[in-house]
């Protein structure tokens, strides 16, 4: 306590004067932490998903090459399903959802209607079914052990012959969920019932000649 002198003159004793700039920044610190730790987590969280945006879209690009490079194969939309799980290995099982296998127009959607179309007669649509060990997909296109397509789109519909060939798409309906939990403000990306809230990729390719006419 200062002497009856000092409180005239205004001069406060250190520790008083101490005591109160502590005391503001305390006040300081608990008015911007919470803002901090929101940078903080939203850094982290967004940092997640570019990685899981990375690895699906790697992913979805090598299955569009094993599509592109089987073209009219029986077993290209099985080998392409089957190059996608491998791909989305990385991520949290059950990431997948849905996946679309077209014959893409100029605008790089199915023909003939784009992703409203399908299934259809330029899109097979598969979804993921951990009821089917032996194939998890649903239907299973595994056409050499009796499975059928997502859609009419057959493989002798595929033109793999020089010089019209056909481009092929492959677009994967996925899920991504924040670490978080919500203290990010932000939703999950769910996708429980595709095709609403999914995160979405795409590849596109060119088939690969098979015939070469003169």
């Amino acid at each position: 306590m200062g002497t009856v002198a000092e409180l005239e003159r205004g001069v406060l004793p250190m520790s008083l004067g101490n005591d109160r700039e502590r005391g503001a920044s305390l006040v300081e610190f608990a008015v911007i932490a919470p803002l901090l730790l929101l940078i903080l987590f939203g850094i982290i969280e967004f940092g997640f998903a570019f990685r899981a945006q990375l690895t699906a879209g790697n992913a979805v690009q090598q299955a569009g090459r094993v599509a592109a490079a089987l073209g009219n194969d029986t077993q290209t939309d099985y080998e392409t399903l089957q190059a996608l799980t491998q791909g989305f290995s990385k991520l949290p099982a059950g990431s997948v959802h849905q996946v679309y296998i077209f014959e893409a127009d100029a605008n790089g959607t199915p023909k003939g209607g784009g992703f409203g179309g399908c299934p259809g007669a330029y899109c097979n649509v598969y979804t993921y079914d951990t009821t089917n060990p032996a194939c998890t997909w649903s239907p299973c296109p595994d056409i050499d052990n009796g499975g059928s397509l997502g859609g009419s789109w057959t493989d002798i519909e595929r033109d793999v012959a020089l010089p019209g060939l056909d481009d092929i798409g492959v677009r994967v309906l996925w899920s991504h969920n924040w670490l978080t939990g919500g203290l990010v403000p932000v939703g999950d990306a769910s996708c429980s019932t595709p095709p609403g809230n999914c995160w979405t990729v795409d590849a596109l390719f060119r088939m690969e000649p098979k015939v070469f006419e003169p």
